[in-house]
């Protein structure tokens, strides 16, 4: 059983990774509203004293992520990043 496992895992998780790719570069190439790539609110924040966090809203940032299942050219997958991600400094 573990002879053949090992490779069937392997095979199915680089078929994922592939199938992934292509729908990615598919959807590039149509400039529809189905575009893979969003653009994602960054907000910086610190921990201080107290355990209490201040976020500053005053200097966003912006980031670019792909609707995908694994990251791709480059980019995170926005479900990984949500709408808005806070980055601890």
């Amino acid at each position: 059983m573990l002879r053949w496992g090992l490779p069937a895992l392997a095979a199915l998780l680089v078929l994922i990774y592939v199938g992934d790719d292509l729908s990615v570069r598919y959807r590039m190439t149509r400039h529809s509203a189905n575009d893979p790539f969003q653009t994602v609110t960054i907000f910086y924040a610190t921990k201080l004293k107290g355990g209490k966090v201040e976020i500053y809203y005053n200097q966003p940032a912006s980031d670019v992520c792909v609707r995908a299942l694994l990251p791709h050219l480059g980019h995170n997958p926005c479900w990984y990043m949500g709408q808005t991600k806070i980055v601890l400094l």
